[in-house]
């Protein structure tokens, strides 16, 4: 099961909420939540969605793998950014 962070607004959406199973997704709306949730979860990936703005986002990057959506971020992307590997193998 691959665990991660969704740094989000209250009114972002994003293909995060149709993953599917097999994906543990942890939600946070401020940078401090996130950083809070990756360390006390043990989890080091976090996925920002296109929307969320905060200067302190980018400190992120120091600790965590980050992956920013894109408005047009697609399903398949974010499956592959999140497991490269698997879907190499699905291809």
């Amino acid at each position: 099961m691959v665990s991660f962070v969704c740094l989000r607004n209250e009114s972002s959406r994003s293909p995060v909420e149709r993953l599917g199973a097999g994906y543990h997704i942890c939600e946070a709306f401020s940078v401090s939540e996130a950083v809070w949730l990756c360390t006390q979860n043990h989890i080091g990936i976090v996925v920002v969605a296109h929307d969320f703005e905060d200067p302190e986002k980018m400190e992120l990057r120091k600790r965590f793998v980050v992956f920013n959506l894109k408005p047009n971020t697609t399903i398949r992307e974010l499956r592959w950014h999140l497991t490269p590997e698997l879907s190499a193998a699905a291809s």
